[in-house]
């Protein structure tokens, strides 16, 4: 082994002993020399003689080679050395290891101050820097290793006048932490790069950085598109004006939340409001997402705090109904039915003159007659049916009433979850299903004349739920459940009508509907939504699984 490393050894040798002719041989060209003689060993002692013989070779005429390059190569090879004995597990070697450890590491060391003192050219000493800094990181030296990170991006920072030549270097040296399996340490020279570099040096490395988030993201690394995110935001706020940055904030947020990667879209949203908490317009809605994502991931507690504080610092927030209706379903899902009621009722106290607070009623009055509190549940749902002849929640109320009306005759009750002995998983939803009937005699193009009155009614509209259904040991929850048998069980649902063109008689929202075309000539569309309330579960399933909001629209053209 020896004689076949003096031959490539002297053979480099031979080409760099020019300069004793006085020509300067390229520094580049001695090191990768060098190197490719360093990638020929195979083994400990391969490493050994070859730096015996670079020692050799420079104590016979140490002024006829890069005195620095030399002692460069014998630091580089005891870091490989050692490396090597990191990587096997035998015995031998990691006794080895542990004798030569700390004396090969500070004779690297040593080495290596020794070319910095004799070192002319800059790429030569961001390499010296990025050994130095492997070093440092393998005997866990933290405060050296971060001086030696943001030497290694000030010296390329100031590496030329030229953006292009700083960019090259940067790439090159951000390609030797890859090479090593320091990706971290790669994304983060480039981050500390581009805040020590001009403006536009740190608007590329920012779009360079969404691009890479932006790719990972669209083949489903959500976890690594949150790395290059998180870099791309630590640059973008130096180089972008405020507004662009937080509507960034906001856009990747939500990229997140529609991917339901709860965790994520949180944690961008919070930034937004730690970073942007006086903007006019978002910290209202970031403060609502950021309950969403609480209460979609099962962390109730804070969702309901969240929720409350969403409420209370932006009462006139366009999401304020959405808020509301989330923290009602909050309080009605818990468990303990008299602290459901409790924590509604002092909901409704609080924003009484909000037309929301009906779904809160609503649920109180359900709560009841889950309870079997019917004449209790009766007057909660009278008193919604006349203070609000509009709502939503008017079909589901009256359907309620009337099912009270058969329990009193001795009927078992329609809608009644089960919250004893037999529990109903309710997974997966299934859609609603439902047509439009216009009850009135329209000619083919679907004309009528001005003032025209059509009565509109709901047919076949269906909310069946899909359960399995379970019979557990009240007195011992640890039992596991018996599966007793498979439903399909008829769910509430509201109904919402609306029109673009004409109006409706009344503002009752039910099966049917009244419609009069307006005097003017023109296209109108009716349209009514049905939703799942979803009611019929038990406590903590969360909006989560509900099915989409069925919509149906029929157009009518108003002719003279």
């Amino acid at each position: 082994m020896k004689k076949r490393l003096l031959f490539n050894f002297t053979a480099v040798l031979c080409v760099l002993l020019v300069v004793a002719a006085g020509n300067v041989f390229p520094l580049g060209n001695t090191l990768e020399a060098l190197e490719n003689g360093l990638s020929k060993c195979r083994t400990y002692d391969d490493y050994e003689k070859y730096a015996e013989e670079i020692k050799e070779k420079m104590a016979e005429d140490p002024a006829a080679v890069d005195i620095g390059v030399l002692y460069y190569i014998i630091a580089k090879i005891r870091v490989e050395q050692l490396a090597l004995l990191a990587k096997k597990n035998d015995v031998e070697s990691v006794r080895l290891y542990m004798k030569v450890e700390n004396i090969y590491y500070n004779q690297a060391l040593t080495y290596l101050e020794d070319a910095s003192r004799v070192a002319t050219s800059k790429e030569f000493n961001l390499d010296i820097l990025f050994l130095k800094f492997l070093i440092c990181k393998e005997k866990f030296a933290a405060g050296k290793e971060g001086i030696l990170f943001n030497e290694i991006a000030d010296k390329i920072a100031a590496f030329s006048d030229s953006h292009a030549a700083n960019k090259r270097e940067l790439d090159r040296i951000s390609g030797k932490f890859e090479e090593k399996g320091l990706s971290d340490y790669a994304l983060m020279l480039k981050v500390l790069y581009a805040r020590k570099a001009l403006r536009p040096a740190g608007i590329e490395i920012a779009e360079e950085m969404k691009q890479r988030a932006e790719d990972s993201f669209g083949k489903g690394d959500f976890k690594k598109a949150d790395a290059f995110y998180r870099h791309y935001f630590d640059i973008a706020g130096d180089n972008f004006d405020k507004d662009a940055t937080a509507k960034s904030i906001a856009e990747v947020a939500d990229k997140y939340f529609n991917k339901k990667e709860y965790g994520l879209a949180l944690k961008y949203y919070r930034k937004y409001l730690d970073a942007y908490p006086d903007f006019e317009v978002g910290p209202d809605y970031c403060a609502y997402r950021v309950g969403q994502c609480l209460y979609f991931s099962k962390n109730y507690p804070d969702a309901i705090a969240q929720f409350n504080r969403f409420l209370h610092d932006y009462p006139g927030s366009k999401w304020f109904d959405g808020g509301f209706e989330h923290l009602s379903r909050l309080y009605y899902e818990n468990p303990q039915r008299q602290k459901a009621i409790k924590d509604l009722e002092a909901l409704i106290d609080t924003y009484e003159a909000r037309a929301i607070s009906q779904l809160a009623e609503f649920l109180i009055g359900f709560l009841y007659y889950d309870g079997a509190e019917y004449h209790r549940a009766l007057e909660k749902f009278k008193g919604i049916r006349d203070d609000y002849p509009d709502s939503i929640y008017g079909y589901a109320t009256e359907t309620l009433i009337n099912d009270i009306k058969n329990i009193d005759k001795g009927n078992p009750p329609a809608f009644r979850p089960s919250r004893d002995k037999i529990y109903h998983r309710w997974d997966p939803y299934m859609p609603i299903d439902g047509e439009i009937i216009a009850q009135v005699q329209v000619a083919a193009e679907s004309t009528v004349k001005p003032g025209t009155r059509i009565n509109f009614v709901l047919e076949e509209v269906k909310d069946f739920d899909k359960c399995e259904v379970y019979l557990y040991d009240a007195e011992d929850r640890s039992r596991f459940p018996r599966k007793m048998d498979d439903e399909i069980k008829e769910d509430l649902f509201t109904v919402t009508w609306s029109s673009k063109g004409g109006s409706f008689v009344d503002e009752k929202q039910g099966l049917k509907k009244v419609w009069q075309a307006p005097d003017e000539p023109g296209m109108c569309e009716i349209s009514v939504r049905i939703d799942d309330l979803a009611l019929i579960r038990p406590p903590d399933e969360g909006l989560k699984n509900d099915p989409e909001p069925l919509d149906l629209t029929v157009a009518i053209i108003v002719k003279e």
